[in-house]
């Protein structure tokens, strides 16, 4: 029993996506999807795992698979505009499109290495981060002609890039670890070439995501729920605290201080969305329900959004991630639990609910493992709007699930204690 009910908080979440402000979009693979970008609001590109590459020109309504004429994983894609774009992959893997995707050109290289993230400036001038190897040092691959030529840069540190950012065509930011891991690295170049200066990141885990949503005022993220920020062009970096502990695959922000980090939650393969709107002084969670990890997040404007992930996974939301909060004068059209707030919390939370009809209403908190640890309503209920303030004083830390029973409806949403 105890199995079943957790097998049920994980898989069957998406049954009531929408009312957190994510909804699921169907891509038809089991390959992991590991980035996507929409150049228009329209259109937009997927890539990932064994060579998938997905578009979308209805804003993600639907998908249909492109031939790429490869078989090796794509980890990261990029348009110039709606036709012209570039994926690039593992073994030095360069793929670019004039044709909006009918036809994918594999590019020379000249590196077996994997290629891991990849951004132009303009439709001449690019840059690819990659990995590095004792044969293969340098951990920048620049084009000045689109993709013509592939000249390569190193970095002075044998480091890894995992992800790179230019915010104008000679500054630039890129990070990862040495290949044997160990020490993170987050450097700056201010010539688009070879010379690069190791910034003090105060980064505790591998650097995974960089972001600049201006010139001056950057983000950057990775392992060990580590996030760091800096407003005057990486000369100092601040360290964020989101509230929420795992790994952070990908960040972006719509302005200087809205933006999103998603990822894989720390216990287990639950994805992970936080939003901030005060620049990462605080983060909120929208979402962990689908089983799967987020690999990228990419915003069409304020409110568009999409994220991506493991086995096909493809989120879209169309309200910054936001839910639909009913007025509270108004009688609710639809069952809806609201996420806890605070979240985490010590030791109060609160927990509002929307009831349309008069019904019975159970609102019961579970244990990682399935164990029912309290009962926080249990009562018929009127139409209406309603808040319960939880006491979780009895509590150990942890992660507890809380469930809204009402008729046939179910739904489920998970909260953190810390104490």
């Amino acid at each position: 029993m105890k199995t079943s009910v957790l097998i049920l908080f994980l898989f069957l979440f998406h049954a009531n996506l929408f009312s957190q402000g994510w909804v699921r979009k169907t891509v038809d693979t089991q390959s992991d999807l590991r980035s996507v970008y929409f150049p228009s609001e329209d259109v937009g590109y997927t890539v990932g795992q064994f060579g998938v590459i997905f578009k979308t020109t209805d804003s993600g309504e639907n998908w249909v698979e492109q031939i790429s004429g490869v078989n090796t994983s794509l980890h990261s894609v990029f348009f110039t505009d709606d036709s012209t774009g570039y994926a690039v992959g593992d073994v030095g893997v360069i793929l670019k499109t004039t044709d909006g995707g009918n036809n994918w050109t594999p590019q020379v290289s000249n590196t077996t290495e994997d290629l891991r993230a990849v951004r132009f400036l303009s439709g001449s001038l690019g840059y690819i981060g990659k990995r590095v190897s004792g044969n293969d040092r340098a951990a920048v691959l620049k084009t000045v002609n689109g993709g013509g030529e592939w000249i390569k840069l190193n970095n002075g540190i044998f480091s890894d890039f995992y992800t790179i950012y230019f915010t104008s065509a000679l500054v630039g930011y890129g990070g990862g670890t040495t290949p044997a891991g160990g020490s993170t690295y987050l450097l700056k170049t201010i010539s688009g070439d070879s010379v690069w200066t190791n910034q003090e990141s105060n980064m505790s885990g591998l650097l995974l995501t960089l972001f600049f949503p201006s010139t001056d005022t950057g983000y950057a993220a990775g392992g060990f729920n580590s996030a760091v920020r800096t407003t005057n062009g990486g000369t100092e970096w601040t360290v964020m605290t989101p509230p929420i502990t795992g790994t952070y695959n990908s960040i972006f922000f719509t302005s200087n201080d809205t933006g999103y980090i998603a990822g894989q939650f720390e216990l287990g393969s639950l994805p992970l969305i936080m939003k901030t709107t005060d620049a990462g002084s605080s983060w909120e969670e929208q979402m962990q329900t689908e089983v799967g990890i987020l690999r990228s997040i990419f915003f069409v404007n304020s409110d568009v959004g999409f994220a991506c992930g493991r086995v096909g996974l493809m989120l879209k939301t169309t309200s910054g991630g936001v839910t639909d909060i009913s007025d509270g004068s108004q009688v609710p059209v639809e069952f809806k639990l609201n996420q806890n707030y605070p979240n985490p919390f010590n030791p109060t939370t609160t927990i509002k609910y929307l009831i349309p009809e008069i019904s019975f209403i159970t609102i019961k908190m579970y244990d990682v493992l399935g164990n029912e640890v309290a009962t926080v309503v249990n009562e018929e209920k009127a139409a209406g709007n309603y808040e319960v303030e939880f006491d979780a004083s009895k509590l150990s830390s942890g992660v507890y699930f809380y469930q809204l029973r009402a008729g046939s409806f179910i739904e489920t949403k998970k909260m953190v204690l810390l104490r």
